[in-house]
Formats: structure tokens, C-alpha cells, sequence
């Protein structure tokens, strides 16, 4: 098994990273109310830090973690996953395909390609998923024809309304800041149900089917990321990271099970296999495995060669 886990050079900013604080930030009403224009806003809220990008090779026999590659990338390097022999990464505003054995790179955006947060592969549709949060969308892209080929936008039904995007609306160029997103989407992870989703202003996950129907699943963990489907678990697992829980729950919304951890900011969680589960905590910037059914630490790796905060997880 590959595991790729992004890294940022930024510390985690404590002050900012509990459920208080984000209860205070969201909490208006009003908080969609009398924005400015959307012609007025530029990019100067996008992220411009670099981030760096890992790749392991974990044994599932041995549960051994081999470091493979270390990339330090000069631009904000979010997600990744390995797809055929190549890596894609999903940046702030483009995606990069690098191939990892010729080294050849190219890469491609999108007017609404702003705040690129997660890359899945939907094995269904042939194409690549990508949640960016400054859009509140899911973007859609085949690799075969090289092209952007449908946008899902978070819908206003749900979450409110801040702009009426059209296509040619450059979301790159009027980056739409985090207070004044919709849902600020984190992740979008392809199923046999479609395509599940992490809102995390409302803490809310959702599903989108392939028609771009959307449903409500579960929401109130605000700050979550990366809800996910795994082989047995009749639902999907996401992370609450403001409290360093696991969650495990139904398609109804049921929870099955929580597993919690010393952790105070847990960004990301990924299923390996039966009840093992790799957690990327930020606050520690540690990577660690998990057996959630005795509750055990089985290792855990120190990242700060790496990065000062560990980020978002992938396996293939």
C-alpha cells in the first residue's frame, strides 16, 4: 500500500484550532449577508506558502512504513494520491500530474479550480474528483481527453448563497476567502453512491449522486475533514478534528463507533485495513497507526523533517 500525507512549513496555530473558536467565527447569521462584489475580490487571501508532499510504502504483512519519496513542491501542495505509476496533486489552484518515473510533470486548471483541497479517482466514471472550497465545488476531469468535464456546486438549499458563479467566473483571480464560502468543502471522496463530502463551517457530511443530486447525511461536527467508504463498514468514517475523534457511522447518519485520541487537532484519518487506521495529527505533527478495536498505538512517526504540520492522508 502507497500512502501520500502532505506537509505545511506553517506551526499550527493553536489559537485558532479548537471548536470554540470555529463556533465563534461561523456562528452569525449574517455572516452571507452584504458581501462585496465579486469583481472586488482578488487573490490576495489564496494561500501562497509551499507545501511538501511524502510517499510511503506501508507493508501490509509487517505494517512496516518505508519512506519513498520527499518532494518539496513551490506552491500549496494540499492532497495527493497515485494513480498508474503517477502521482497527481491537487494544488490551491491547479492540479499537477507528475509521472514518478520519467519525472515528467504537467498540469492543468480551472476558473473554479480555488482552494483545492482533496484528488480521489472515481474508478465508476474514469475521471478525477477535486473539492475546492473557495468555489464550494467539485470539480470533474478525464484524464483520457485531458479536460475539465462538470462542476457539483454545495448547494444554496442547504448552505445559503454568497455568489451566483458562472463558468467564466475566474474564482482564481476572486479568490472567495474562507468567511465567506459556503461550506468551505475539504473533501470529496468518490462511492458506489456517488461522491461523498466534508463541510467543514457546518460539520456536516453529504453525498452528491452522479446526476449532482445532493443529500444531507450528518452534520454539527464542525471542523471535520475527509469522509470516506471502507470495505465492511456499511457507511463511511470521517475525522472531527477539533475534538481528535474517529468517527464511524451509518448512511442514516447512526454512529457506530467514535474513537478518540490525545490529539487536539486531528486532520486526517485513513483506513489501512480490518480495524487499523492511519491518523495524522496536526498539533503533535505526528503520523500514527491505530488498531481501534483494542484502542492500542501500534508506532507513530515524528514528521517535523518534513514539515512543521502534518496535513491530509491518501492510500492506493
Amino acid at each position: 500500500m502507497y500512502i501520500c500525507l502532505t506537509h505545511s512549513p506553517r506551526p499550527l496555530d493553536f489559537s485558532r484550532s479548537s471548536r470554540p473558536f470555529l463556533q465563534d467565527r461561523y456562528k452569525s447569521s449574517n455572516r452571507l449577508s452584504e458581501l462585496p462584489e465579486f469583481r472586488s475580490l482578488s487573490k490576495k487571501d489564496s494561500p501562497m506558502w509551499f507545501n511538501n508532499l511524502t510517499v510511503w510504502e506501508l507493508n501490509l504483512e509487517t505494517l512496516k512504513p518505508t519512506l519513498l519519496h520527499f518532494f518539496k513542491k513551490d506552491y500549496t501542495a494540499n492532497h495527493a494520491v497515485i494513480h498508474q505509476d503517477t502521482l497527481i496533486i491537487c494544488g490551491n489552484t491547479f492540479f499537477e500530474r507528475f509521472d514518478l518515473s520519467s519525472k515528467r510533470s504537467e498540469s492543468f486548471s480551472h476558473n473554479w479550480f480555488a482552494g483545492g483541497h482533496t484528488v480521489y479517482f472515481d474508478t465508476i466514471t474514469k475521471q478525477f474528483c477535486f473539492s475546492c472550497s473557495s468555489s464550494d465545488a467539485v470539480l470533474f476531469f478525464d484524464p483520457e481527453k485531458k479536460v475539465f468535464t462538470k462542476t457539483f456546486r454545495m448547494p444554496e438549499k442547504f448552505y445559503g448563497y454568497n455568489y451566483a458563479l458562472k463558468p467564466i467566473d475566474d474564482v482564481r483571480k476572486h479568490y472567495i476567502n474562507n468567511d465567506m464560502q459556503l461550506t468551505h468543502i475539504n473533501c470529496c471522496y468518490p462511492c458506489e453512491k456517488g461522491y461523498l463530502t466534508t463541510a467543514f463551517i457546518q460539520g456536516a457530511v453529504g453525498l452528491f449522486d452522479f446526476k449532482g443530486n445532493y443529500q444531507e447525511l450528518t452534520s454539527g461536527f464542525l471542523g471535520c475533514h475527509s469522509a470516506r467508504t471502507r470495505p465492511g463498514l456499511h457507511g463511511f468514517y470521517f475525522s472531527d478534528s477539533p475534538t481528535g475523534h474517529l468517527y464511524e457511522m451509518s448512511w442514516t447518519g447512526k454512529i457506530m463507533k467514535k474513537i478518540s485520541i490525545d490529539c487536539t487537532w486531528l486532520h486526517d484519518t485513513q483506513w489501512v485495513k480490518d480495524d487499523l487506521y492511519l491518523f495524522s495529527l496536526s498539533d503533535k505533527n505526528k503520523l500514527q497507526l491505530w488498531d481501534t478495536k483494542k484502542h492500542s498505538m501500534m508506532w507513530d512517526i515524528d514528521l517535523s523533517s518534513y514539515g512543521n504540520t502534518s496535513l491530509l492522508l491518501s492510500s492506493s
